[in-house]
């Protein structure tokens, strides 16, 4: 059975979501997702909003928008406890980017709040496919 928690919207760069990434993002317990819409370019944060309301659409935020992202992933980056997101992306951005994550935690479905840099050493280097937090 398939639930959609957002719909495809290419004004907003969400076509071709591929993949999913599951972590507690705002420490309710629950599994929150990322991804990035490859044909699209948004990276975007869903947060669970419960059993209740699972099966429709999720609150989101997009956190950025970059070229050809084929995955992003939640990590803690800077240790301030809240957790950034990662995206890597191939075709001819072949970049790594952090989204910070907003240090309070009720800024997080700001876009506002969210701010993107490249990751300078892996500037145009290669397509980078994913990133696993260690």
């Amino acid at each position: 059975m398939r639930h959609t928690i957002d719909s495809p919207d290419k004004a907003a760069g969400k076509l071709g979501a591929d993949g999913v990434r599951l972590a507690d993002f705002n420490g309710d317990g629950l599994p929150d997702i990322t991804t990035g819409w490859e044909q699209g370019g948004a990276i975007v944060v869903y947060q669970n909003p419960g059993p209740a309301k699972a099966k429709a659409a999720w609150p989101s935020v997009t956190v950025s928008q970059v070229a050809s992202p084929e995955d992003a992933v939640f990590a803690d980056l800077d240790g301030d406890g809240n957790l950034d997101v990662v995206s890597s992306c191939e075709g001819k951005e072949r970049t790594m980017y952090v989204h910070w994550a907003p240090a309070k935690r009720a800024e997080y479905l700001n876009p506002s709040g969210w701010v993107t840099e490249a990751i300078p050493a892996t500037r145009r280097k290669q397509s980078w496919m994913f990133a696993e937090p260690a």
